[in-house]
């Protein structure tokens, strides 16, 4: 062994090719490791059963789990080295050969599987570990392949040797971002049409019949193909790619070259066919739930997320193909949180709670400094306001305009209008640097979801909608500035499908000269744990780098507010050089993370951009931009970015609960998605004790887009009343509820009419709108707004940005938001009981985020 491995900690990882060592995250056996290579030089088996051995270690917490939160505040926190005793993996080698005999070569399309060991796997040697500790593992590790030479089959072997010879290759072609994309070519070619609205039994199984054959032919792609993809799908522990790390980003393994270009222009990012077959199988899962629902409904208690979908007029079996990838997205990380979390102390995230103690949260007094003045600061009211606000804002602009967003919605015509028709105007017509930052597991499910499609004509012209409050999806069109290009016939469309409609928008950019107008996919994942890490911090940058002229949007909007959310949404126009500078400091963060300096890097064309670059030099003359209707001029805010991991540290959190502490008056929390931590509940508690009226809003089933939370929130809301109940938690309802818990304030002359016209009033209306909303208001006079969640994902997986903002003339207004919301939407929750009209029983849909709430 040598010194170097001796002292640097983790072994290397790599796969043996052919006799040869290939590299694998970035770490490269040399031919002088000589008792590395003996003990990788073990066949393919070997490999498999390392990670099984791995995997029954960590189930019965022998192996490296054990974690140290530690107590000083935003300092990153490392896994500690395991003391992996020899007896520990000799006394599971009879549960390997029994693995290894029974079902292991069940590998024909699971390319993954083949890696000898990776680093995860070879992390059983700490730093401080001692050469014979070393050696021991090592040995260890041997003992284990030896095993598995006397189980292995022939048949198993030729299985195992074909992995191998294809795995070289295979790895070449991800490296080069082979232009083939098997998933694109089936999807393609098998649409998966399902009844519109509520379907029946026969619709159902007629459904899983095109399910299926889609499933089949995928199935089908030759087996080195079928691995091919341009995207890494949900689930990364096992990766092949090259994963990298950058100074700035430490915290985070990125993969660049997910924004490479192929031969023939830029790739898609789908996941490869056999990535995709998981996704459909646990969709088809969910599909014959909601059968045996509509056949046994009277028989037993079914999943409000399998049944509760009669409330709003939707296709029921989009909308569960839907949540089932939702789900699929956040597995992984939940699967390491909560075997994070269940270590010894760490009992329903005990251990993660002490990280936000009173003396480790910031009061905006104490962080007094980070706040600047004369930053001025307009409340948006609702989407056409939004579309009109960004419209004139990047016309105004002279130089950059910057979006980061999380979704994009092929089927809003707000989000083709911009993407396809104003983006590329903004770059070749008017010469402006665009740079779209897209998180990519959103658009990796809406393409893995794309081939399912209601029977009716895709190609109809989109009906002009409106949403619960009313909003019409074609209205911002009346409300465009003077100057902004008309709306194409082609975005005017709903789009074939949405892969159809991601090739339109790469097509815009690709075709728009001197790398003008840029995309780029984030794709990141815990440089700890391994886990995807999903960008949900959304802005609109406007000559973001120059001194001052600069102006910013954030919120909870993705590209726009959707036409289902309407009016609910919060949005803020920011103007003010420091401010809007630190917006602009967090998208460069994420766009830089993703460049890969030795290798063309973004869909546009490759190239950084020597006009971001040099723009922070530029010094305008002019003013502000114009905008005459600031809510106020002249306040005081602070930007705030977050950065999720296996850390557990969520830095917003802190400076919300800070505030709390502090309150002497009044406490309002409006939040889209939510559930509410210990520490929460704690401080909200506290500040009851001392008069402070608390009151939160929150989404239920009847108004949220998405089920995967719902059983979380309501667990947590439970917790919440038995620890401080004298809180006010206020939830969204069906007016018929609403008007039997006696919360509509409506006159009973408004409540008069004929059975026939109340038949005839749209039952939308009596459906909530989805809040999606994210804001804290404290005593009239300070507010934290952005994309921020409070959930248990903002600290592991979400990464999110924020603004915190003393303004008694912006506290007012989102006051009275607050007040008009919950009169309008809400039924009070008084003790942890009424919490069960409202918390789904648990089924696939709505599997907890970590043990925090079970």
């Amino acid at each position: 062994m040598t010194e170097e491995i001796e002292h640097t900690g983790p072994i290397h990882s790599a796969m043996i090719v052919g006799g040869q060592a290939v590299e694998c995250n970035e770490a490269l056996i040399r031919a002088d490791d000589t008792v590395l290579l003996e003990t990788l030089a073990t066949t393919m088996p070997a490999a498999i059963i390392m990670e099984t051995l791995n995997n029954h270690l960590i189930q019965q917490n022998k192996s490296s789990v054990a974690y140290d939160f530690g107590n000083e505040l935003d300092t990153p926190v490392h896994k500690k080295g395991p003391s992996l005793d020899l007896t520990d993996v000799l006394s599971s080698l009879p549960i390997v050969k029994e693995v290894v005999a029974n079902d292991i070569f069940d590998i024909n399309n699971s390319l993954n599987r083949a890696v000898v060991i990776s680093e995860r796997q070879a992390n059983f040697v700490s730093k401080e570990s001692t050469k014979e500790q070393v050696q021991n593992v090592v040995n260890a590790i041997s003992a284990v392949g030896e095993i598995a030479s006397t189980v292995v089959t022939e048949a198993a072997s030729a299985v195992v040797a074909g992995i191998i010879s294809g795995a070289a290759s295979a790895i070449t072609d991800w490296e080069k971002e082979s232009e083939e994309q098997p998933l694109y070519e089936i999807i393609s070619q098998h649409t998966v049409y399902v009844a519109s609205g509520n379907p029946s039994t026969a619709e159902i199984d007629e459904s899983i019949e095109r399910l299926d054959n889609l499933i089949n032919a995928l199935k089908n792609v030759d087996s080195h193909k079928a691995h091919i993809g341009s995207s890494p799908g949900f689930e990364t522990k096992l990766s092949l790619r090259r994963w990298c790390t950058d100074d700035a980003c430490l915290v985070y393994e990125t993969l660049p070259s997910v924004n490479g270009s192929c031969n023939m222009g830029p790739c898609i990012p789908l996941p490869s066919a056999s990535t995709a077959i998981k996704y459909y199988e646990r969709i088809k899962k969910v599909w014959i739930e909601r059968k045996e629902f509509s056949e046994n409904a009277h028989k037993r208690e079914y999943c409000s997320c399998i049944k509760g979908w009669d409330h709003v007029t939707c296709d029921v079996l989009l909308k569960l193909a839907h949540q089932s990838l939702e789900q699929d997205m956040i597995q992984e990380a939940s699967d390491y949180v909560t075997l994070r979390m269940q270590q010894p102390g760490c009992i329903k995230g005990q251990a993660w709670d002490r990280l936000y103690r009173p003396e480790l949260c910031p009061t905006p007094t104490s962080v007094d400094h980070l706040y600047i003045d004369d930053t001025s600061i307009r409340i948006i009211d609702g989407r056409d306001d939004f579309v009109k606000t960004i419209v004139s804002a990047a016309l105004q602009a002279k130089h950059t305009v910057d979006i980061a967003t999380c979704y994009i919605f092929p089927n809003d015509p707000v989000n083709r209008y911009i993407l396809l028709d104003f983006l590329p105007y903004l770059a070749q017509t008017r010469n402006l640097s665009v740079r779209l930052l897209c998180d990519m597991m959103p658009i990796e499910s809406f393409l893995v979801r794309s081939p399912i499609m209601t029977n009716v004509n895709p190609n109809k012209r989109h009906v002009d909608t409106k949403s619960r409050s009313g909003i019409s999806a074609f209205s911002f069109l009346d409300n465009l500035p003077y100057g902004a290009p008309p709306i194409s016939d082609r975005t005017r469309n709903t789009p074939a499908s949405s892969i159809e409609f991601l090739r339109q928008v790469i097509d815009a950019a690709s075709s728009t000269p001197n790398n003008k107008y840029q995309i780029q996919w984030w794709c990141a994942r815990d440089s700890q744990d391994k886990y995807r890490v999903k960008n949900h911090a959304k802005c609109y940058v406007f000559d973001g780098g120059s001194d001052s002229d600069s102006m910013a949007i954030i919120g909870g909007s993705n590209i726009c507010p959707t036409v289902e959310i309407g009016n609910s949404d919060l949005d803020m126009v920011v103007a003010g050089k420091g401010v809007v500078s630190k917006i602009r400091n967090t998208f460069d963060w994420l766009w830089d993370a993703m460049c890969d300096p030795s290798a063309k890097n973004v869909v546009g064309g490759g190239v950084k951009d020597v006009e971001h670059e040099r723009i922070d030099k530029v010094v305008t003359s002019t003013g502000k931009f114009k905008e005459e209707n600031w809510t106020d001029s002249s306040c005081r805010a602070a930007h705030i970015q977050s950065e999720p991991s296996s850390a557990g540290s969520d830095v917003i959190l802190r400076h919300v609960l800070g505030a709390i502490a502090q309150a002497e008056k009044t406490i309002d929390i409006c939040m889209g998605h939510s559930n509410k931590p210990m520490a929460l509940a704690v401080a909200l508690g506290e500040a009851v004790k001392r008069g402070v009226r608390c009151r939160l809003l929150v989404n239920s089933l009847f108004s949220c887009d998405l089920r995967v939370n719902q059983r979380d929130l309501f667990n947590s809301v439970k917790d919440l009343l038995r620890v401080a109940p004298g809180v006010e938690v206020w939830t969204t309802a069906l007016r018929l509820q609403r008007k039997i818990c006696k919360h509509d304030d409506e006159d009973e002359e408004k409540k008069e009419g004929s059975a026939e016209q109340e038949k005839d009033e749209n039952t939308i209306l009596d459906v909530p709108p989805f809040l999606h909303s994210k804001y804290t208001v404290i005593d009239g006079k300070w507010v934290a707004v952005g994309s921020w969640n409070v959930w248990a994902r903002s600290a592991f997986y979400e990464i999110e940005h924020e603004l915190l903002i003393h303004s008694e003339k912006i506290a007012a207004k989102l006051e009275d938001k607050f007040q008009g919301d919950l009169e309008a939407t809400s039924i009070l929750l008084t003790k942890p009981e009424d919490c069960d009209l409202f918390c789904p029983i648990g089924c696939s849909l709505c599997k907890p985020f970590g043990p925090f709430y079970t």
